[in-house]
C-alpha cells in the first residue's frame, strides 16, 4: 500500500461525495463527465501526455498541438466548451481556444440571426477559425480610446477597416498567428465625419484555400512569451479593408443602408461576451489551483525530511509550516469553486433576461462580481501555484513536477481580459456608488446587501469574541463584514475630505484613492467568496460527514483572509491585538485537525492519478524522475555535448589574456 493510500484511510468522509459536491454546477452533476474526459485524454497516444514534450523548441510545441487540437475536434469538437472547462489537464494550450470562446459567442450574442445563420455553424465545425482582435498595441484595458477605425462608404455599402497609427496596431489576439480565416474586430464608427464610438465588425483575414493573407492585411505571431508557448497570439493591421455592411454585429446597434445609426439599448451589450470569459478565467483560477495543491499535498506525504524524537524521518506534510503553505490553498480551492457555481447561476439568469426582455438590469452588479473575482482569484492562484512550487522544494523547480508548466500556463490569466488592478477598480466603482445609495437610504440587493447597514456596521466598536472557541462561521461572517464596511467608509471618507479641499473625482480616484479603493474591492470579494462558500455548503451539501469537512474549510478560509488583509479591523479598532491571538490559534486549531482529511480533499477535485503531468503525484516518485531524466531527455544521448567539444574543451587550461 502507498503512502497516499494509507492517507486516504485516516479522512473522515468519503471523498467521492465530495468530488460530486465538487462538479454540480447549476445542479447538474458533471463528476462522470470530468473522469470521462480524463480517461479519453489518458488512453489517446496523442492527446496523452509524454515528458518528452518538455524539451521540445517553441516551433515543435506548436506543430506537436496542432496535431492535438485536431485530435480533439475530431472526439469532442473543438467547440465543446468542455474542452475550455478541462483544458487545464493538457500541459500546454491547445489551438482554437479562443475561437471557441470569444469568436463563437460574440458572435452569438452580438448578432441577429442572419449574422448567426451565417457564421456560427461553420465556426462551430471549424470551417472558419476566428480570433477575437480587441487589443491594440497602444491599448488594451481602455477600449474606448481604441485606435483602428471603421469608416462606412454608403454608396458601396461597406465598412472600409483601417489601422491609422503603429499603436493601432492589434497585438495579443490569439489565433491570429497561424490559425485564424476571420476575426471579430472593434473599431471606431465613423459615417459622414460622425463618430459613433466602438463598434463589433467580422472581417475575413486569410483566403479560405490557400490560407494566405487576404489584400490589406498584414498578420503574424508576436513571438515567445512568458507563458502560452502554443498559443499564437499575433499581430493584425488593416489597410483600408472593405467588407460588407452585413458584417457588422447588428443584433443591437445598427447601421442602415443609408448611413443611418441606431445604438442599442443599453451601451454595455458589447461586454456581454467578456463576461462569459471572466466567468471561464474565475473557474479556471480554482481549476489549476486544485491540480498543483494536489501535486504539491501528494508529494508532501511522499517526501520525508529529517528524524523525529523516535529515529524515523518525518513526512513533510506532518510538519505544521507545510499544511500552514497547502491546506489554505485548498480551502481557497473550494471557496472559489463554490463563487464559480453561483456566478455561474447569476450569469444564466441575466443572459435569460438580457435575450427575452432586453433587461440589463442585473449587468452592473454581475460585472462587478465578475470583475472582482477575476481579478482576486488569479492573483492568488499564480501566488498559489508559487507556493506549491516552493512547497516542494528543489523537485518543484523541475519542469518534471508539472508546476513550473502550470505556472506558465497560469500566468497570462492575471493580465488578458483585463488587467486585474483595472478589474479591481470596477469592483470598487459599484461599491462607492452602493454605498452612497444606502447612506440615502435605497435598496440594495445581492452581493452588497450587507451594505445597506453600513453605518450600523462601522460603528460597532469592536468584536466580542473572549476566546478561540468564540470565532466560529458566524463571527467570521461579521469580522468579514466589518472588515468590508470598514475600508469603504474609509474611502468614502478620503473622497468626502479631499472633494472637500477642491480635488476633483477624477483627479482623487486616478491619483489618491486607488490603493484603497483596490483593498476595500478586496475585502469585498473575500466576503462574497466567503458567504457563496457557506452558502453551497447549507444549501447543497446533504452529507453530514463532507458537509463537516467543508464547513471547517470555510472557516480556515475566512480566517486566513483576515490574517492576510487585516486592515479594516485594525484601523477601525474592531480587532484589539488578542482578538489576532485568538484568530491565529483558532487556525491552528484548524490545521491540526485537517491533517489527516488533505489527501481526500484533493481527492475530492477527482483528477485522476494519470492526468497529473507531474512525476512528483506518481508511486515511485524518485524512480520516474530517474526514469524521466535518463529516459526522456534528448541531452543525454550518451556522447560528449557537442557544444562543449566544440567550444569548452578547446580553452580548458587556457590563461585569459586579461
Amino acid at each position: 500500500m502507498t503512502q497516499v493510500e494509507q492517507e486516504r484511510k485516516l479522512a473522515s468522509f468519503d471523498s467521492a461525495k465530495l468530488a460530486e459536491v465538487y462538479h454540480t454546477v447549476n445542479g447538474v452533476n458533471n463528476l462522470q463527465r470530468f473522469l470521462d474526459f480524463q480517461k479519453t485524454i489518458a488512453s489517446d497516444p496523442i492527446l496523452r501526455f509524454d515528458p518528452e514534450e518538455l524539451a521540445l523548441s517553441r516551433e515543435e510545441l506548436i506543430s506537436l498541438y496542432f496535431k492535438k487540437t485536431a485530435r480533439i475536434h475530431q472526439v469532442y469538437g473543438i467547440s465543446s466548451m468542455m474542452v475550455v472547462e478541462y483544458v487545464y489537464l493538457i500541459p500546454h494550450s491547445l489551438h482554437a481556444t479562443v475561437h471557441n470562446l470569444m469568436f463563437v459567442p460574440t458572435i452569438a450574442n452580438l448578432g441577429n440571426d442572419k449574422q448567426v445563420a451565417k457564421f456560427v455553424d461553420d465556426a462551430i465545425s471549424l470551417k472558419i477559425i476566428g480570433a477575437y482582435a480587441q487589443t491594440e498595441l497602444g491599448h488594451g484595458s481602455d477600449v474606448q480610446s481604441l485606435e483602428t477605425t471603421a469608416t462606412y462608404d454608403p454608396e458601396t455599402e461597406e465598412f472600409i477597416i483601417h489601422s491609422p497609427t503603429l499603436s493601432s496596431t492589434k497585438w495579443w489576439p490569439g489565433e491570429l498567428g497561424f490559425n485564424a480565416t476571420h476575426c471579430v474586430t472593434h473599431a471606431q464608427l465613423y459615417i459622414k465625419g460622425k463618430h459613433y464610438g466602438i463598434q463589433t465588425f467580422v472581417v475575413p483575414l486569410r483566403d479560405m484555400e490557400t490560407h494566405m493573407p487576404l489584400k490589406g492585411i498584414t498578420i503574424g505571431d508576436i513571438g515567445p512569451k512568458l507563458g502560452f508557448h502554443t498559443k499564437d497570439n499575433g499581430y493584425l493591421r488593416f489597410d483600408n479593408v472593405r467588407i460588407p455592411r452585413e458584417n457588422m454585429l447588428m443584433k443591437y446597434a445598427k447601421v442602415s443602408k443609408a448611413g443611418e445609426f441606431s445604438k442599442p439599448a443599453n451601451e454595455r451589450v458589447g461586454y456581454a461576451t467578456m463576461m462569459l470569459v471572466r466567468l471561464k478565467l474565475i473557474e479556471g483560477a480554482s481549476n489549476y489551483l486544485s491540480l498543483v495543491s494536489s501535486i504539491a499535498t501528494r508529494y508532501s506525504v511522499f517526501r520525508k525530511q529529517f528524524k523525529d524524537e523516535d529515529g524515523k524521518e518525518r513526512m513533510i506534510l506532518d510538519y505544521q509550516t507545510q499544511m500552514n503553505k497547502l491546506m489554505p490553498l485548498i480551502a481557497s480551492t473550494y471557496a472559489m469553486n463554490a463563487s464559480y457555481k453561483k456566478i455561474v447561476t447569476l450569469y444564466h439568469e441575466m443572459m435569460k433576461q438580457i435575450k427575452e426582455k432586453e433587461d440589463f438590469s442585473s449587468m452592473n452588479e454581475l460585472h462587478s462580481i465578475l470583475s472582482g473575482c477575476k481579478s482576486f482569484f488569479t492573483w492568488e492562484t499564480l501566488l498559489g501555484i508559487e507556493v506549491c512550487r516552493q512547497a516542494c522544494g528543489g523537485h518543484g523547480y523541475s519542469e518534471y513536477s508539472g508546476i513550473p508548466l502550470a505556472f506558465s500556463a497560469f500566468s497570462p490569466h492575471v493580465t488578458l481580459e483585463g488587467d486585474n488592478t483595472i478589474m479591481a477598480l470596477q469592483t470598487a466603482r459599484y461599491l462607492m456608488k452602493a454605498a452612497q445609495k444606502a447612506l440615502k437610504g435605497g435598496k440594495l440587493l445581492g452581493s452588497v446587501e450587507y451594505l445597506k447597514h453600513l453605518k450600523e456596521i462601522v460603528s460597532v466598536q469592536r468584536c466580542q469574541a473572549t476566546s478561540k472557541s468564540d470565532f466560529n462561521l458566524e463571527a467570521i461572517d461579521k469580522a468579514m463584514q466589518a472588515n468590508s464596511a470598514q475600508l469603504l467608509w474609509k474611502v468614502i471618507q478620503k473622497f468626502s475630505t479631499l472633494m472637500g479641499e477642491g480635488e476633483s473625482m477624477k483627479e482623487i480616484w486616478d491619483r489618491k484613492a486607488g490603493i484603497d479603493l483596490v483593498e476595500a474591492s478586496r475585502a469585498h470579494i473575500y466576503y462574497f467568496t466567503f458567504k457563496s462558500f457557506y452558502e453551497n455548503i447549507r444549501d447543497n451539501v446533504k452529507d453530514e460527514a463532507v458537509a463537516k469537512v467543508l464547513t471547517k474549510l470555510c472557516l480556515l478560509y475566512g480566517i486566513q483572509k483576515l490574517l492576510e488583509f487585516p486592515l479594516g479591523l485594525a484601523e477601525s479598532g474592531y480587532f484589539l491585538p488578542v482578538h489576532f491571538g485568538y484568530l491565529k490559534a483558532k487556525k491552528e486549531e484548524l490545521l491540526d485537525e485537517l491533517r489527516p482529511e488533505a489527501i481526500a480533499l484533493t481527492d475530492g477535485f477527482a483528477i485522476r492519478d494519470e492526468s497529473f503531468y507531474s512525476a512528483l503525484t506518481t508511486p515511485d516518485v524518485y524512480g520516474t524522475l530517474y526514469d524521466w531524466a535518463t529516459t526522456k531527455n534528448p541531452l543525454n544521448t550518451g556522447k560528449p555535448n557537442e557544444g562543449f567539444m566544440k567550444y569548452m574543451k578547446p580553452v580548458m587550461g587556457l590563461k585569459p589574456k586579461l
